[in-house]
């Protein structure tokens, strides 16, 4: 009588499969978009009227948006990089590399620091109406202020929740397994 010794593969399970693939399509488009809006800002320093109009816009904005305006070069670069980022971390992710799963958790984290900044950004940011008298400004405006600002609360809390959620699912014990093994 024959044995037959088990050679069965690792199993792989479809959680991890699942969210590469997707955060790959992710990556792979917005890292394609960095790099066209890094083409764009070239070429409007190429115009000069508008690359001043647009630091002179910035004098009345949020601090933080002040710096993004100044150096919009640095904050391109790293919208690209948190892009790459994802796109090699998801690969990785997909390959059951421990490196690419651990740098996806850190991808995750600094999207949700970054998530968080910008909303509070937001709420910090004046409407254009702030130098009208109250009585002038349209209810409408300001219902659709309040809606506009709900909303992105919305999307904020549920992407944070998710890219938490996400991190804690690449941390459980049965998931770490699958990056473990020796193939």
């Amino acid at each position: 009588m024959e044995t037959i010794a088990s050679t069965s593969a690792p199993q792989r399970s479809r959680f991890v499969t699942t969210t590469a693939w997707v955060f790959i399509i992710i990556g792979a488009l917005t890292t394609i978009a960095s790099l066209i809006q890094g083409l764009m800002y070239v070429r409007m320093l190429t115009m000069p009227t508008l690359h001043q109009a647009m630091h002179e816009g910035a004098s009345h904005l949020p601090l933080l948006l002040q710096l993004v305006f100044e150096h919009f070069r640095l904050y391109l670069l790293f919208i690209f990089s948190l892009s790459l980022s994802t796109l090699i971390s998801a690969i990785g992710l997909l390959k059951r590399k421990e490196l690419g799963r651990r740098l996806f958790i850190g991808v995750l984290a600094i999207a949700v620091i970054t998530m968080l900044t910008t909303f509070i950004t937001q709420l910090s940011i004046s409407p254009v109406t702030d130098n009208i008298p109250a009585a002038q400004i349209p209810a409408d405006a300001k219902t659709m202020m309040r809606a506009m600002k709900g909303f992105f609360f919305i999307i904020t809390f549920s992407l944070t929740c998710l890219a938490g959620w996400l991190s804690l699912q690449l941390s459980a014990p049965e998931i770490k397994q699958e990056f473990n093994q020796k193939k």
